[in-house]
């Protein structure tokens, strides 16, 4: 296979669309050969397509803040239903 220096643009924009932006792979208790002296209990396999992430600090804020779990105070009527419940 030539080196990607030898690739044209068209070859080399085929080649990126063809791989997938992210890809994971775990598996528990695969095969062992005969090379590996010690038993592999779990197998992690992860591939990426690199990623420009643009840092915004307000958009940042906003997502970590509709994530976060009210305080008891912030529940109101939720807060007493919940105690209820225990």
């Amino acid at each position: 296979m030539p080196s990607k220096d030898f690739w044209s643009p068209e070859e080399e924009r085929r080649r990126e669309l063809a791989e997938p932006l992210f890809y994971l792979l775990y598996e528990t208790r695969p095969f062992v050969t005969r090379q590996m002296k010690q038993r592999i209990d779990f197998r992690f396999h992860l591939r990426s397509q690199p990623l420009n992430i643009v840092y915004n600090p307000a958009v940042f804020r906003r997502v970590s803040d509709f994530f976060r779990m009210p305080e008891e105070d912030e529940l109101g009527e939720f807060g007493s239903l919940d105690a209820d419940n225990r």
